[in-house]
């Protein structure tokens, strides 16, 4: 598989807020990094209420305005646990009070982050749609969303007359296919674009076996709930590494760069649906060398066809998302 043209790239910003981190210490180089993006023709940043005080971030940076980025964000969605959580009036304040933090009229795609489940979902629609009358976000889009769900959402608010979802963000990688089989068909017949997260599955493939396995990692089963521990930790998974590492070394590029173009240029992504992708880094050095690696276009046949075999012995052990790790251990 090979993309018409390059999808879209989009900077993550999940780590912008935390004040003891490097983004969070230094408005010099998010300014930096700004620039870069507009450098390497990326235009979007994503955040979300679940990112600590990213919005708030971007809003005193005044990122949607003086610099003139696009900016995505999330309603809380499933993992809101407030009593009113999710109700009518609760989604358009909700909303409202991102825009107002974000300090723009408007963000383009508005997500629910994972599926409602402690409000009827009629109620919920019936908010975000008062949140897109009101103008404050242009697109409505959904996140870790069975496909059953994705469907049942989407007839709820076309049989309402509600904004409809035209958006997607998912986990996908060269290890992480499975919304293949059965999202995509969903998202396409309902003319719904993909923005892949985690597109170097949450670090994993840039990983050594050892390194997984001496702990001390995003990968160990007591660190972040256990979601990546779940999700990579497996013997197939663990076996594919070495197997990568040396797919990367052939083409002479990182193991980082070998996920982020095969994402880009290989998988079932295209542009013309306007998918995309959307990355996170810790430094300039490493968020430029991303934007780098995903201009830099296709990779050789011999290396697609190798990440293809890879899949194949991976596959049957492969989870979903971060959201049905959590909640369904899948």
């Amino acid at each position: 598989m090979s993309s018409q043209g390059r999808i879209d790239v989009i900077v993550g910003t999940s780590n912008f807020g935390y004040p003891d981190n490097f983004w969070g210490n230094s408005e010099s180089h998010i300014i930096q990094a700004f620039q870069l993006m507009k450098k390497h023709g990326s235009k979007k940043l994503d955040t979300a209420k679940a990112y600590f005080g990213s919005e708030a971030k971007l809003g005193a940076m005044k990122a949607g305005t003086d610099f003139d980025l696009d900016l995505d964000t999330k309603w809380l969605g499933g993992y809101d646990r407030a009593d009113d959580a999710n109700t009518r009036s609760y989604m358009l304040s909700s909303a409202r009070q991102s825009i107002e933090t974000l300090a723009v009229p408007q963000v383009d795609v508005f997500y629910l982050h994972a599926p409602v489940l402690n409000t009827p979902l009629e109620e919920s629609l019936a908010g975000i749609n008062d949140a897109h009358k009101a103008g404050l976000f242009r697109r409505l889009g959904l996140s870790n969303y069975p496909p059953t769900e994705v469907q049942r959402l989407y007839d709820v608010a076309k049989n309402n007359g509600f904004v409809l979802p035209t958006v997607y963000q998912g986990n996908y990688s060269a290890v992480a296919r499975k919304p293949e089989a059965d999202l995509f068909p969903v998202l396409r017949k309902l003319g719904i674009s993909f923005v892949a997260y985690s597109p170097i599955a949450g670090g994993f493939l840039t990983k050594t076996r050892e390194q997984i396995e001496s702990g001390g990692t995003r990968f160990s089963p007591d660190q972040m709930f256990g979601i990546y521990h779940k999700l990579y930790v497996k013997d197939s998974y663990l076996s594919a590494l070495e197997e990568w590492g040396k797919i990367a070394e052939e083409e002479q590029i990182s193991k980082a760069e070998l996920a982020y173009r095969w994402v880009v240029y290989h998988s079932i992504l295209r542009k013309q649906y306007g998918d995309g992708i959307v990355f996170g880094s810790s430094s300039l050095s490493q968020m430029e060398e991303t934007l780098l690696a995903c201009n830099r276009g296709p990779l050789s046949e011999k290396a697609v066809e190798a990440i293809e075999q890879i899949w194949e012995k991976v596959k049957d052990e492969a989870g979903v998302d971060n959201y049905q790790t959590i909640f369904s251990g899948n």
